[in-house]
């Protein structure tokens, strides 16, 4: 096919699937009750079209697509975004037509889901904010979000203008982006795992330049009518990120990190149920285990800081000033994002039941007696990705090693019941084939491959950032 040709129109039109939750904010809160649910609870509401059902903005779809164009020609970047001259007038719109991602059909196990709501096709999650120093919940920071569950799809169509069958092949490849993985993500919450996508491409068509002269002529039996371009399968396969650390947690004792929305009012039923997948899988949430490296970095860097001999209130600022630089904050990315960790089979659930105990008597105090659904045993896997591992300072590199030897000595907890004996993890991964189970493992990796030399480098790059912050 001759490359050069230029189409005036060329058509194509997929699905975008999401791989995980996804929830695009519209700023407002909506009352539960407006969902048939019961209490005086709001939500953070998602964009719906007048159907109600989810939507996905042309405006985010197209951004998604600009911070991705990087690798592509600068001046097929131009003709397809357009461009604008600081300072000038001068500018250009771009060829590339962009349409809003139309809902299509819910997961198949949308009746263990949550608070699904059928009418806006969406389901709800609560949220706790935890205090950065005793790891307990903060008063007053429950919070809940709408969100649409992965599995569901939705139709996209963009349209090019003008363009060769080389630009269009260029496109295509621009578009296998979305290709599930953590680089694939839109929304809120990307670093927490929230937010991918996964692109399948239906059908593209091509609108050839003598039909339209035709058809403009006015000549007979000309229809305007979209012609297939070939085969749908027009790309290589999609990028994928090597920056990413897979690992496996393998509990030690019972765990359950609750998910409110999975309890029921009713007597006898568990007052605390484990996260779960729709298909019955325990699940950690993205959130959990970012909340937990960000306590276990902030413990390691305060030790530090407090070494210089400063007083409390000076160390925690520093401490939350470096984490931000690497974990985020309001209005800033962070440099590591999280997957959810999810059991390789189904949970092997375990009911108990608690007594509260009087604190002044000693002895069990009236009507409080509650059970907990928590699972007894489960290997999970999961992932955390750095998709900018380039812009991690030595010092980052080497707190994050300090937190990878703390998580080998049995450091990990998560979830409800920290004093109960609930939620202690061990966790397993791979370096170069090598089975890493224990802190004595990594020692030995280091020494043997030579890569110890680079590590006191990271150390001695994070004792002068101590120093420089004192």
């Amino acid at each position: 096919m001759n490359s050069a040709k230029i189409y005036p129109r060329i058509c194509i039109q997929g699905r975008l699937q999401t791989t995980s939750n996804l929830h695009i904010g519209t700023g407002d809160l909506a009352a539960v009750t407006q969902r048939g649910q019961a209490g005086d609870l709001q939500y953070n509401t998602i964009c719906r079209d007048v159907q109600q059902k989810p939507l996905l903005p042309a405006a985010g779809l197209r951004g998604f697509l600009v911070n991705h164009a990087q690798h592509l020609p600068e001046l097929l970047q131009q003709k397809l975004f357009g461009y604008s001259k600081q300072n000038q007038k001068a500018g250009q719109a771009g060829l590339l037509s962009v349409y809003d991602g139309r809902w299509l059909n819910a997961p198949r196990e949308i009746s263990r889901l949550p608070a699904w709501y059928p009418q806006h096709a969406t389901s709800l999650r609560a949220y706790v904010s935890l205090d950065p120093v005793t790891a307990t919940a903060q008063e007053h920071k429950l919070f809940n979000i709408e969100y649409v569950p992965a599995g569901t799809d939705f139709l996209c169509q963009f349209e090019l203008q003008q363009v060769s069958h080389e630009d269009t092949i260029q496109f295509l490849q621009l578009l296998r982006h979305w290709n599930g993985n953590a680089e694939s993500a839109i929304g809120s919450g990307i670093s927490k795992g929230w937010g991918r996508m996964s692109w399948h491409l239906e059908q593209v068509q091509k609108l050839e330049s003598d039909h339209l002269k035709n058809w403009l002529l006015g000549k007979p039996d000309t229809a305007l009518d979209y012609q297939d371009l070939g085969s749908r399968d027009l790309t290589d396969k999609p990028p994928t990120n090597e920056n990413s650390f897979h690992f496996s947690l393998h509990a030690q004792s019972p765990f359950l990190v609750n998910d409110p929305g999975l309890v029921s009012a009713d007597n006898g039923e568990p007052k605390l149920e484990y996260s779960r997948t729709p298909d019955g899988r325990a699940l950690i949430p993205a959130t959990s285990l970012r909340g937990w490296l960000r306590q276990q970095a902030r413990k390691i860097l305060c030790t530090l800081l407090a070494a210089q001999g400063h007083a409390p209130d000076i160390v925690n600022q520093q401490a939350d000033t470096l984490l931000d630089d690497m974990l985020g904050r309001t209005g800033k990315r962070s440099l590591l994002w999280f997957d959810d960790a999810i059991s390789t089979t189904q949970a092997d659930e375990q009911l108990q039941v608690f007594n509260a105990v009087d604190r002044f008597s000693g002895g069990v105090a009236d009507s409080k007696l509650y059970n907990i659904k928590a699972v007894a045993d489960a290997e999970l896997k999961a992932c955390i990705y750095c998709p900018s591992w380039a812009k991690l300072e030595y010092w980052q590199k080497a707190l994050l090693l300090f937190i990878l030897r703390d998580t080998l000595e049995g450091d990990l907890v998560l979830g409800w019941g920290k004093s109960r004996g609930y939620g202690r993890f061990n966790i397993h991964f791979k370096i170069e084939a090598q089975a890493i189970t224990s802190w004595n493992d990594l020692k030995q990796h280091l020494q043997t491959t030579g890569k110890i030399k680079q590590v006191n480098v990271y150390i001695d790059a994070l004792q002068l950032k101590i120093r420089g912050n004192t």
